[in-house]
Formats: C-alpha cells, sequence, structure tokens
C-alpha cells in the first residue's frame, strides 16, 4: 500500500491521466526528486501502479539529473569559504 503522500500523488496520476484523454493526445511533465525506478514501488506496487507506470512511461522522454543540487552545491561551497577563512 502506498504512502500517504504516494496515495496523493497516485490519485493525482490517475485523474491527469485520465482528464480529457490526455494518454496520447496531449503532454504531460512530471517532475520528481525521485527516481524513475521508485516510482512503482511509491505508487502502491499494485495494477493501478502498473497502469500509471505504463501510462507515463510508455512514448516518454526522460531526462534524469545525476549531479547535486544546486542548493546542495551552494551549502558546500559555503562550508569550504567558512573552513578557508578559519584557517
Amino acid at each position: 500500500m502506498p504512502s500517504s503522500n504516494g496515495s496523493f500523488v497516485r490519485t493525482a496520476a490517475i485523474d491527469a491521466l485520465r482528464s480529457e484523454g490526455r494518454v496520447g493526445r496531449r503532454s504531460t511533465i512530471v517532475a520528481a526528486q525521485m527516481p524513475v525506478s521508485k516510482w512503482h514501488d511509491y505508487l502502491g506496487g499494485d495494477a493501478t501502479a502498473d497502469a500509471i507506470m505504463d501510462r507515463l512511461v510508455h512514448s516518454s522522454e526522460k531526462i534524469e539529473l545525476k549531479d547535486a543540487s544546486l542548493r546542495a552545491k551552494s551549502q558546500n561551497d559555503q562550508l569550504d569559504a567558512e573552513q578557508d577563512s578559519d584557517g
């Protein structure tokens, strides 16, 4: 069973894919911090999750960012600057 947040995402995905027959006719953009490989389990890992994943991933373009976020880079730069000023 999906987590409470996973349930919300699951419901939102179903609603978005059902609305106006979007699948195969309209573009849908999904942005997430979780890798695509973990989406199925997050959505509950059942037949509904299979259907959501099939509709989202089939004929999709995936862009996976692998570098650290700008926030993490900024924090690292700040820590480096503090260490340089200390010593």
